[in-house]
């Protein structure tokens, strides 16, 4: 590191010398340790000093003509050199007390310059554009997780905590691109998808942040209009589509009604006749018509074609799970009246105990591999309240079980692999998340429960559940109100979709031998999840 690759560093010198500050009672942050560790280039230079120091250069400031000095502390010394308000990292925890004296700076040729662990965790609090680039260059630069990066130093900041006027730049810059792809290609085919994708992507994010999606939606249309054409199986919303084909998953998870109860078992015993376990004669149980494909009305429930989807899921066989997001069924969306509803009540009516038993352990099973079960971690920071995070997921959830895992040499490995397929994740936030768990007893706690509507949103790659981001959020903040203690993202992990299930279905089939007995006595609760 080289101090002499910080763009304006002899103005700020003069600047020090005018005023009669050391250069102990300042440190550099902004993008300083960015330039000196020769990420990229500052294109402005920002510190933070001492209240002391503060004084005087205030006092400088005043005397000439080229300084501002705003209500806040804010101090614009010209046009490249900015002392920022007192505490401005205050978001991440940090004063400027312990920026300055503590080790939260390196220092380099007599200069103090913030930590990269620090300047890491503070542009992800803030999020702003070029926070958001800057955050990728960090990561590409090979410092984080190296011999001398530091975890302690990277603060997680929730996302209800976080600036809410961090995204103003962002909208801005979101309506231009959005002005220009108008531009070039017009909107009237994507007026009425963006209206619908508005009001349903909106709720997703906390209220600091609609004006960001506002933007990006808008920034969108001219992307929207190329895709709208060939965008026939997979729209934004179903009420504009005429659908041939619909993911495996989605339709089972359809079948459920509100108390979340599986409505076609009569499906489950087609499956089991195919695969040579007759408990009744399937026809004689089915009092639907035959069908090419399978029917569905516009709520997604099977008018018809009960048989056929049997027979695909045996011919899938051995492709669930794991690929079962990916397997689309025929279907026709038709009007009609449903089916008679072949609930957990026709069962026992209609089989003797043995049979069915057989049918909810086969129903469970393809449910689980299909990915229509959701999941909930408790990760081992949460190891001493367990028990109080799962009775608040049980008033909000209709819980089907919970299972605890020693994870033994495992952790790290297990942590990989559940976020693998979670392309929001940034490795740089896993990797922080892994460093804080591996503090503890590596125990934890898996809650599988059902969400009859999930009320899927379109989010950047991926269709996400609405309900279970709201449900992390919503446990996130209870714990940090009974636990002040508590670190961010250290104790719950929800899954978001049917593709997420069914690869943590996947690998906890693989776990069987780590399971441990579960303290949580409480039955399993039947909770409505509307």
């Amino acid at each position: 590191m080289n101090i002499d690759d910080l763009n304006f560093i002899d103005e700020f010198s003069e600047i020090l010398s005018a005023a009669g500050v050391d250069r102990s009672e300042v440190c550099l942050t902004g993008s300083a340790p960015l330039a000196v560790y020769g990420i990229r280039e500052n294109g402005d230079l920002d510190f933070v000093a001492t209240p002391a120091a503060r004084k005087k250069i205030e006092a400088l400031a005043k005397r000439r003509s080229d300084c501002r000095v705003d209500d806040d502390g804010h101090m614009v010394l010209s046009g490249n050199i900015d002392l920022s308000r007192p505490d401005r990292y205050d978001v991440v925890g940090f004063d400027d007390s312990e920026l300055i004296h503590g080790d939260l700076h390196v220092t380099v040729d007599g200069y103090k310059v913030i930590r990269l662990e620090v300047a890491l965790g503070f542009k992800a609090a803030i999020r702003r554009p070029k926070d958001i680039d800057d955050i990728e260059l960090i990561t590409d630069s090979g410092y984080v997780g190296s011999e001398d990066w530091s975890w302690e130093y990277v603060r997680l900041v929730p996302i209800w905590e976080r600036p809410s006027n961090s995204n103003g730049a962002a909208l801005v810059s979101l309506f231009k691109q959005g002005i220009n792809l108008l531009r070039e290609e017009g909107g009237s085919m994507t007026f009425v998808k963006t209206i619908k994708f508005l009001i349903r992507r909106l709720p997703m994010e906390p209220l600091s942040h609609t004006k960001y999606m506002i933007g990006a939606a808008f920034s969108r249309l001219g992307e929207l209009n190329r895709n709208v054409r060939d965008d026939t199986k997979h729209t934004i919303g179903a009420t504009f589509s005429q659908e041939s084909f619909r993911a495996l998953p989605a339709i089972l998870n359809d079948q459920f009604t509100q108390a979340g109860m599986f409505e076609r078992n009569d499906l489950v015993v087609s499956v089991l006749a195919q695969e040579g376990t007759e408990l009744a004669d399937p026809k004689r149980l089915l009092t639907e018509a035959e069908t090419e494909t399978v029917h569905l009305s516009e709520s997604g429930k099977i008018l018809a074609g009960v048989q056929q989807l049997a027979d695909l899921i045996v011919e899938y066989g051995d492709r669930l799970p794991g690929e079962a997001t990916s397997l689309d069924v025929p279907i026709e969306r038709s009007r009609g009246e449903p089916l008679q509803p072949r609930t957990d009540e026709w069962v026992s009516e209609t089989f003797d105990d043995t049979g069915s038993a057989v049918i909810t352990q086969r129903r469970e099973q393809l449910l689980k591999e299909c990915g229509t079960a959701f999941y909930l971690f408790l990760w081992p920071a949460a190891q001493e309240y367990f028990d109080e995070i799962e009775r608040l997921a049980r008033d909000r959830v209709s819980v089907i079980d919970s299972t605890d895992y020693r994870l033994d040499g495992k952790l790290a490995k297990i942590i990989r692999d559940i976020y693998s397929v979670d392309k929001r994740n940034e490795k740089w936030v896993r990797d922080k998340k892994i460093h804080e768990l591996q503090k503890y007893e590596p125990r934890i706690r898996v809650l599988s429960f059902r969400l009859p509507d999930p009320d899927f949103q379109k989010k950047s790659a991926e269709r996400l559940s609405r309900r279970t981001y709201d449900l992390k959020l919503d446990l996130r903040k209870e714990i940090q109100q009974i636990h002040p203690e508590y670190t961010y993202a250290t104790c719950v992990h929800v899954t978001d979709n049917f593709a997420h299930n069914s690869h943590i279905s996947e690998l906890l089939s693989k776990l069987d031998t780590y399971r441990v007995e579960t303290t949580q006595t409480e039955p399993n609760d039947t909770k409505q999840t509307d």
